[in-house]
């Protein structure tokens, strides 16, 4: 996958600075964060009509590729594809005590990657990325079990 870097620059003139301001009484006002606002529903839009376009071809799950990387017996490095939310790293921490686990994500991939935590209590991480990602629907709590099985089973080889 390419990364890019965007520089956002723009002739203000047809703007009324960056922030998004309330209506006037002559009517709304044009500002840059809310054209850009707009660009980026325009394009959940089309993210959803994919995932409604393409409904039966999608995975019923979501893979997540990781690395577990022992550095000596009681230091371990877990890569991972996408993003983790901070709760995996202390599920996983508190359930496997006896080593210390450094945990990176954004290997190779972009997803939110919500602990069951973040799923019971909703928000863009565990609901909303969903249309982002086009994934078929919400993801389902039980991830905290699945990292924390395929990380011991991986620690204990």
């Amino acid at each position: 996958m390419k990364t890019i870097l965007l520089t956002i620059s723009y002739d203000g003139t047809d703007f009324c600075g960056w922030q998004k301001q309330k209506p006037t009484k002559t009517g709304a006002v044009r500002t840059v964060q809310e054209e850009l606002e707009k660009a980026f529903y325009e394009m959940m839009k089309l993210n959803i009509q994919y995932v409604l376009d393409h409904y039966d071809e999608l995975l019923e799950y979501v893979p997540v590729n990781c690395g577990v990387i022992q550095i000596n017996p009681q230091f371990y490095i877990l890569s991972m594809a996408g993003e983790p939310g901070i709760n995996i790293q202390t599920v996983l921490r508190e359930s496997i005590p006896d080593i210390t686990l450094l945990c990176l994500g954004y290997n190779n991939a972009i997803a939110y990657i919500p602990s069951d935590k973040m799923i019971r209590e909703g928000g863009y991480e565990a609901e909303d990325s969903i249309f982002e990602y086009r994934l078929k629907g919400k993801i389902k709590e039980g991830v905290d079990e699945i990292f924390i099985n395929g990380i011991s089973e991986k620690i204990k080889e």
